[in-house]
């Protein structure tokens, strides 16, 4: 393989996590994350039995959460985002013979071998994200304002708590080798016509991604996969020609379609 090619691969591969996550720190709303953690400080102040200038901080929180409702609505805002990749395969070849060793374990009733296998049928980029409802927000601190009025602590308390436990994880997962496919064409958009051998070799690459993405199941739809092997196909016939830079940037648009998400709640 070329040294140019390798550069190429390598910055395919390191692109699904960094920007997906810069993609979702970007999504984090940080005045939620500010009400958020000052409700978490009022709560310790409530167990050391703190009330000092506890219905200011309460005023302000109440007074920001309702600007924060009259510009979302009754949605819940993200205030923490997490992405990790989990790669049990990486290659066609492994994924394939991985799929059919937990089928036979299955079919011989060795369940706990199934299991482990099956798990290492991965190859994704996972974002789990902290949302906060806000009309739980709203409705709840207002309630608490309430309560310290009336010097109802044990309620005062109870109602913090449950704010934060309505805090709920979203786990979305993406799939890797179609992220990587997709950087990948972007790649090929950079290519002068005379790199031709990189082309192509990038080319196989992303149709090998293509295949990994079917044996795992995270693209079924065979009309979709024919788009795009037909679209891999003309950035291979469009190699080293004045047409490159158009096909690859078709194929970048339907891996950009293709690649999904999968939503997953905790």
């Amino acid at each position: 393989m070329l040294g140019k090619t390798k550069e190429i691969l390598a910055r395919a591969k390191a692109k699904p996590e960094k920007e997906t996550r810069e993609i979702e720190e970007r999504k984090i709303v940080q005045e939620a994350v500010y009400i958020t953690r000052k409700l978490g400080e009022v709560l310790e102040r409530l167990r050391i039995g703190d009330l000092t200038g506890l219905d200011e901080v309460l005023e302000d929180l109440a007074k920001r959460t309702a600007e924060l409702y009259e510009k979302y609505g009754d949605t819940a805002l993200p205030i923490k985002s997490v992405v990790y990749a989990v790669i049990g395969v990486d290659d066609p070849d492994t994924a394939r013979n991985v799929y059919e060793e937990a089928k036979k374990a299955l079919n011989e009733g060795r369940v706990p071998r199934a299991r482990t296998l099956v798990n290492l049928l991965r190859n994704e980029i996972v974002i789990e994200t902290d949302v906060i409802p806000l009309a739980v927000l709203k409705d709840s601190i207002n309630l608490s304002r309430t309560f310290l009025k009336r010097g109802n602590l044990n309620r005062l308390l109870d109602t913090i708590n449950l704010i934060l436990a309505s805090i709920e994880t979203i786990r979305t997962l993406l799939p890797r080798p179609l992220l990587e496919a997709y950087y990948l064409a972007a790649e090929l958009e950079k290519l002068k016509e005379e790199d031709k051998e990189i082309a192509l070799e990038v080319a196989q690459y992303i149709r090998q991604r293509l295949e990994l993405a079917k044996i795992l199941g995270y693209i079924t739809d065979e009309k979709v996969i024919k788009d795009l092997e037909d679209k891999i196909k003309a950035v291979e016939e469009s190699a080293g020609k004045p047409e490159g830079k158009e096909k690859a940037a078709a194929l970048k648009e339907e891996l950009a379609k293709a690649r999904g998400e999968i939503k997953e709640e905790e």
